[in-house]
């Protein structure tokens, strides 16, 4: 029994130990930086530019920070501060810490206990409740990848999805050779017949086909290029504007 009894106990210090800190709280404060690094401290004063702090983890008796480098304070008492890239405060949700449960920390500052996480290419869907006999289904939730800063797993390891300081951009589609081009800037004109000249010579001056002088001036679909056109007609085109 007293064997039984001790297995128990390690198997209990190995999860509590692999548990991040970030996660499962403890006497000291957790500062979580914006590269997702964790500091554990006791804060001391925190002003418009800058948190001073004991520094637990490096020994440093008064250590600072720019509030722009910090995503978020979690308080050993009194739950989570967030800190917006211009330094500005958001309240956070204070959860229950669960050993089994990943945390999900978000590109617009929350924490989301999660459970069951599935990547689906742009996608993380994740349940907020473990599954029981009373509901063996809980709901579903989704996030895009662009909307997760970090995860932070049970075992301690922690994954970037998105950087803080390289906001999401939708992918541009690449120009490719088989894109049409711009359509040309055109300017109507208008041209005074002179006598004997021809549809193909009129075109001809102005860079156009006799078919699109045809179309234009709604000529007769018979006339031909040779057609000898009647002086002093007005004849009207669209032409390249070379301004």
């Amino acid at each position: 029994m007293k064997k039984l009894s001790l297995i128990f106990l390690l198997l209990f210090a190995m999860v509590s130990v692999s548990a991040p800190a970030a996660l499962l709280g403890g006497k000291n404060d957790i500062i979580m930086l914006r590269d997702g690094s964790t500091i554990e401290a006791k804060i001391q004063q925190i002003s418009g530019k800058s948190v001073k702090f004991k520094n637990e983890t490096s020994g440093v008796k008064l250590d600072e920070l720019p509030v722009t480098d910090i995503y978020m304070i979690k308080y050993a008492k009194r739950g989570n501060v967030f800190f917006t890239k211009e330094g500005n405060r958001k309240t956070g949700e204070e959860n229950k810490p669960d050993s089994k449960a990943t945390i999900i920390y978000t590109t617009d500052y929350r924490e989301i206990q999660a459970y069951e996480l599935e990547f689906d290419v742009d996608k993380l869907i994740y349940r907020t409740q473990k599954a029981d006999r009373k509901n063996p289904q809980p709901t579903r939730h989704v996030l895009g990848l662009f909307q997760v800063f970090m995860i932070v797993y049970p075992d301690g390891t922690s994954e970037i999805v998105t950087e803080l300081d390289k906001p999401y951009e939708p992918a541009q589609p690449q120009k490719t050779d088989q894109e049409a081009p711009q359509e040309e800037q055109l300017k109507v004109v208008f041209h005074p017949v002179k006598q004997g000249e021809t549809l193909q010579a009129v075109a001809d001056r102005y860079g156009v086909t006799p078919e699109q002088i045809i179309e234009w001036n709604e000529l007769p679909a018979t006339t031909k290029p040779t057609s000898r056109l009647k002086p002093g007609q007005q004849i009207m085109l669209y032409v390249r504007n070379q301004n």
